[in-house]
């Protein structure tokens, strides 16, 4: 009961996939995933279409989408715009409960992964969460977190700056991105150990498996 599951692979696994997943096929994985258990699912990415067109079907597979009782339902959005989108859907009657606000640790991986400078992000940040008016359960993401593959290693100083710089703004739950899956078992040990220390955040831990790490960072 301490922890929480979020299952990601319908979103932060598919957008890799150069071709396009049918929207039943998304929706089934979705739905596996409410009825095995998982609490929190992320459902899509309100991605620009242009950009990643893997998910210009965001629309279509949360109207077609049935929601198990007590699960959130997630959605990446990476600009106001993109909140703007959920808004309209939740106002349908077919959206998500929670979203994503992403920042990049490093100003290189915000530059190239968010197309802005980390300055230039934050500052959407703040707008993302007026414009979200308290509708969804807004988590906060924390991008290479861990190590960045333009930077290398990223201080954690920096990392908790960021985090507490989300509890400002209102985002209680926030997520520790090991974008790269770089991490080790004492680097998140002792990232999350001041992580705690804060109550006014609910931390969160995003661990890729590249190197077979994964589970034990757990």
């Amino acid at each position: 009961s301490d922890v929480t599951l979020c299952e990601c692979f319908a979103r932060d696994g598919l957008q890799h996939e150069p071709a396009f997943i049918p929207t039943a096929t998304k929706r089934a994985l979705v739905e596996r995933f409410a009825a095995i258990g998982f609490p929190r699912v992320e459902a899509t990415s309100y991605s620009n279409p242009k950009v990643v067109p893997q998910f210009s079907d965001a629309r279509d597979l949360l109207r077609s989408l049935p929601r198990s009782p007590g699960v959130f339902y997630k959605a990446t959005c990476a600009n106001t715009k993109a909140v703007q989108r959920a808004i309209q859907d939740l106002d349908a009657g077919c959206g998500v409960n929670e979203i994503s606000l992403l920042a990049s640790a490093t100003e290189s991986h915000s530059l190239k992964n968010l197309k802005r400078s980390r300055a230039e992000q934050w500052a959407n940040i703040e707008e993302m969460v007026q414009t979200a008016g308290g509708r969804f359960r807004l988590v906060g993401t924390v991008s290479v977190a861990f190590g960045c593959p333009f930077e290398g290693k990223v201080d954690s100083e920096s990392v908790l700056h960021d985090v507490a710089r989300f509890g400002s703004l209102g985002v209680q739950h926030v997520a520790i991105g090991d974008t790269t899956g770089v991490a080790t078992p004492l680097s998140v040990k002792n990232l999350f150990r001041e992580m705690r220390k804060s109550k006014a955040i609910i931390p969160i831990a995003h661990f890729h498996d590249s190197r077979g790490t994964g589970l034990v960072n757990c």
